[in-house]
């Protein structure tokens, strides 16, 4: 259920970091059957999301190479592709976003999709390197006086923290220069502190 919530807003990568999650924090980075039916079903729901309704040989091979390109390789060569871009003069003009400018050029199609990356690289498109590398440092900076409250996350336990500064730090890293981006990253860190507060709240 949590897999077909991700996937309803389109955004496919989630289940990717929400495997990752589950491996690191629930399965302490081992391997076991319970894992690997997990990582099956996390397919499954890949596959549905894209479309696909049959499974033949074709949709095989497309389910080996398709999410581990797009995670290994898709998100670095859109950063790069952002760099070269902005260096040839490219005009970005694509009133859905930069990202879907990028994908264009990427693949050289009048297919519709996009190519996000990390943070960094829309900032760059928009203003320029060191923009990018200053606010990269301003967020580290925030990032780095949060850890010093990891101890709430060591002595609870609790997954529910865990997940929330994982997911934070997820969205605010694949963020986009845009309004409704921005209001999601606003979310994120507003969504942290309540959860900072109530890690410190003692149930009696």
């Amino acid at each position: 259920m949590i897999c077909f919530i991700f996937i309803s807003s389109g955004h496919k990568g989630f289940i990717v970091y929400y495997f990752i999650f589950i491996w690191i924090f629930i399965f302490n980075l081992k391997f076991d059957i319970k894992i690997f039916l997990i990582f099956i079903v996390l397919m499954f729901v890949y596959m549905i999301s894209k479309g696909i309704t049959e499974i033949n040989y074709d949709t095989l091979e497309y389910m080996a190479n398709s999410p581990f390109r797009r995670f290994f390789v898709s998100q670095g060569a859109g950063f790069i592709h952002r760099i070269e871009m902005v260096s040839s003069g490219y005009y970005f003009n694509n009133p859905r976003g930069i990202k879907f400018d990028v994908f264009y050029h990427m693949y050289n199609t009048n297919i519709t999709g996009s190519s996000p990356t990390f943070f960094m690289g829309d900032l760059y498109v928009k203003y320029n390197i060191f923009v990018s590398f200053l606010v990269f440092i301003f967020i580290s900076v925030v990032i780095s006086y949060l850890s010093r409250f990891t101890y709430l996350m060591v002595s609870n336990k609790k997954l529910f923290v865990y997940w929330n500064v994982y997911v934070s730090l997820y969205i605010i890293s694949m963020a986009e220069i845009t309004i409704p981006s921005s209001l999601r990253v606003g979310l994120a860190l507003v969504n942290i502190l309540i959860v900072y507060y109530l890690s410190r709240v003692k149930v009696k």
